[in-house]
C-alpha cells in the first residue's frame, strides 16, 4: 500500500497522519477489531435432536401466519395497513384449532407491525358535547 492510500484510510476513520510503519500497525488493529477472526465449532453432543424433528414442531408464530394467508381478505387488509379486529383475528385462529393469549397475539401483531383494533378502541371516536344549560 502506498503512502497516500494509507493517509486515506486513516482520514477515513477520523485519523491524522501518522508515521509510516506506525500508520500500518493502527491500520492493521483497526482491520481486526473490526473483522474479528470468528471459529464456529460444531458439538456433536448437542446434536441429539435431529433437523428434520426441529422442522416438523410448529411455532406459534408460523400458526398464525399460516392461518392469516388463508383469508385473502385479511391478507389485502393487512397490506392496506387497515386495522384488523382482534376478535376476528381470534375466532379465526380459535376456528382453526390455534388458541393463543390475547397478549401473545398482540405481539405477534405488534412485531409484524400489523395493525389491529380491540373491542375497547372500536367504539366512536368523536367527541360528545354535553348541551350547556345556561343557553335556552
Amino acid at each position: 500500500m502506498s503512502t497516500p492510500e494509507i493517509e486515506r484510510e486513516l482520514f477515513k476513520y477520523g485519523l491524522k497522519s501518522l508515521q509510516r510503519p506506525k500508520a500500518v500497525r493502527v491500520l492493521n488493529y483497526l482491520f481486526e477489531t473490526m473483522h474479528p477472526y470468528v471459529v464456529i465449532e460444531e458439538r456433536k453432543e448437542d446434536a441429539n435432536i435431529q433437523l428434520g424433528e426441529l422442522e416438523s414442531i410448529p411455532t406459534a408464530s408460523q400458526g398464525v401466519r399460516k392461518k392469516l394467508s388463508e383469508s385473502e381478505a385479511l391478507q389485502r387488509q393487512i397490506l392496506r395497513y387497515e386495522p384488523i379486529n382482534l376478535d376476528d383475528i381470534y375466532g379465526i385462529l380459535k376456528d382453526g384449532g390455534l388458541r393463543y393469549e390475547t397478549n401473545d397475539l398482540i405481539a405477534f401483531l405488534d412485531k409484524y407491525c400489523i395493525t389491529f383494533r380491540t373491542a375497547a378502541s372500536s367504539g366512536d371516536r368523536t367527541a360528545k358535547v354535553k348541551p350547556n344549560p345556561d343557553s335556552k
